[in-house]
């Protein structure tokens, strides 16, 4: 339970009824970590970067490229993997 915990909340890659969400609160040293999670028939390469240093906070999140709103993203279901990159801030 406590690698759910570290993952749900640390990393804060946790599922949700409207899709996956993402919410890191990490230590201020960690200048980024990359995780993989499938989720609804969808894999995610998961890479948050933390250039600035900070422990919380989402300045962007794009998925295959495409920058979306918001840190909830919307599940594909389509059994391919996307690409997701985070940037704290």
């Amino acid at each position: 339970w406590m690698q759910k915990v570290a993952f749900n909340w640390i990393c804060g890659i946790r599922a949700s009824k409207d899709g996956l969400v993402i919410d890191p609160c990490i230590p201020r040293a960690w200048k980024g970590f990359k995780a993989q999670r499938t989720f609804r028939n969808a894999t995610y390469a998961i890479e948050v970067k933390n250039p600035k240093g900070i422990s919380k906070g989402i300045a962007s999140i794009m998925v295959d490229g495409v920058k979306i709103d918001g840190a909830v993203i919307k599940p594909h279901k389509d059994g391919r993997c996307h690409t997701v990159v985070v940037i704290m801030g």
